[in-house]
């Protein structure tokens, strides 16, 4: 049933003034990135109690795509529509309509996040880097013993060189003697500081490289809260788009104030006629807007 109330009392930014959710400014891309951070934890619980059957696996529509179409669509909604909403479903619009520009924030938060979590480096790359250097500089380190300026103690040490993690402790153990040494052997020697301070930033790429790769959980832990998030921006957006299309069923405008996120996704495109040909052809491909979910006659109001 509608519920009763004034609609000429309502506003389009205060349709709910006791809601909690984040303001948003104008532009998405003017915000702070504590809001998206303060987002993502206001939809965390939420997101962690989702069921199953609610989540996208895996997530068919691009991030930032969905969610600019989110943004306009909100930012596109007029004082008649909203009216005709809150008069239809009340508090349960008002709290979709102010809580879609939380779960946006939320779900690009999820995004970036995640985008952290990747691997920024192929570690079988830089571990041939990283041999690559340890081999030149044990080269020019054995010189120096052979030619008397360094105890061939030093070089005595064992070395694993079958494992990535060997492999980089080797790297930092002969970069640790030519600092020890590196007074008395500067002179003697083709290798540079600069060639010492680039083997440790090799190395420290490849340490971190390592780490990622050993902390994996942490990535498949992001990728899910991104998955839920994106997953339930998609369920709102949806919930908002099915009660638009009840109230504006007869007017036929409801895929211009809400247009579906899959639009142009698996259609195919027009063939191209000429504006002289007056006359259509048999194959010509006819042009047709996602459907929106179908009215129910007259029925109650749409659920979820």
């Amino acid at each position: 049933m509608p519920v009763d109330r004034d609609p000429g009392s309502l506003n389009v930014r205060s349709l709910n003034p006791d809601s909690k959710e984040i303001p948003m400014p104008t532009d998405i891309h003017t915000q702070n990135q504590n809001s998206f951070k303060a987002a993502l934890e206001a939809r965390r619980a939420v997101l962690d109690a989702m069921p199953e059957g609610h989540i996208q696996r895996p997530v068919r529509l691009d991030l930032i795509g969905a969610s600019e179409t989110v943004i306009s669509t909100l930012r596109g909604l007029t004082d008649d529509v909203r009216i005709e909403l809150v008069a239809e479903y009340g508090d349960r619009v008002t709290n979709v309509l102010d809580g879609l520009e939380t779960d946006v924030r939320a779900a690009r938060q999820a995004d970036a996040e995640l985008a952290t979590k990747e691997e920024s480096a192929d570690v079988g790359a830089l571990h041939e880097e990283v041999m690559a250097m340890y081999e030149r500089l044990l080269t020019d380190a054995t010189s120096l013993v052979h030619r008397g300026f360094l105890p061939k103690e030093r070089l005595a040490a064992p070395r694993d060189l079958k494992s990535y993690q060997g492999t980089l402790q080797s790297l930092l153990w002969v970069i640790e003697i030519f600092r020890d040494v590196w007074p008395s052997v500067a002179s003697e020697t083709p290798v540079k500081t600069a060639d010492l301070d680039r083997a440790d930033d090799l190395a420290s790429r490849m340490a971190d490289a390592l780490g990622k790769k050993q902390h994996g959980a942490l990535r498949a832990v992001a990728l899910e809260t991104r998955t839920r998030a994106f997953s339930y921006l998609v369920r709102q957006y949806e919930e908002l788009r099915r009660m638009v299309t009840f109230v504006r069923w007869f007017e036929g405008d409801f895929d211009k104030i809400v247009p579906s996120l899959y639009a142009g996704r698996g259609q195919r495109k027009p063939k191209v006629v000429d504006v002289e040909d007056d006359v259509s052809t048999d194959d010509e491909e006819e042009l047709t807007s996602v459907p929106g979910p179908v009215p129910n006659n007259g029925g109650p109001a749409f659920s979820s």
